[in-house]
């Protein structure tokens, strides 16, 4: 294989997948009775960036313990207002109510509005996607 060779496929910063993945525990001790309650969330959000400014995105959560399950699926549109401030307008079209479970996820249903940095591994000094060179490998049977 020839060293200068570009990889077919390298990482795309214009797309980006997050996974989620909590448990809640309760014992509840009323009535000097223990009850016990296990809550499980697990889900998925995907970005695409559209252009240099706008991107939108997609996220589905499921929800589920004791007998009870809940699903939030929906869409939304972002848009870098300032350097790396990212504002986005989405819809929940269906969700639930889990604040101690979600995180920084929008579950309930309905519109929601969200604010947050988008960076990359440069913000730390590191070296961009693009800037890094593919890795050398020797030829089979050759020594370097």
């Amino acid at each position: 294989m020839d060293p200068r060779r570009q990889p077919q496929r390298a990482a795309s910063r214009g797309w980006q997948i997050s996974a989620r993945y909590a448990a809640k525990r309760t014992i509840d001790w009323s009535n000097s009775l223990a009850s016990h309650s296990i809550t499980q969330l697990a889900g998925a959000r995907s970005i695409w960036d559209v252009s240099a400014r706008w991107d939108a995105g997609v996220q589905g959560y499921r929800m589920w313990g004791d007998g009870a399950a809940g699903y939030a699926v929906g869409v939304d549109l972002g848009c870098l207002v300032w350097k790396n401030l990212r504002l986005s307008l989405g819809y929940n079209v269906k969700g639930f109510d889990a604040p101690d479970l979600a995180g920084e996820a929008y579950t309930q249903r309905g519109a929601y509005l969200h604010l947050s940095f988008k960076f990359d591994e440069s913000l730390f000094g590191g070296s961009p996607l693009a800037a890094r060179a593919p890795p050398v490998r020797a030829a089979a049977g050759r020594q370097p």
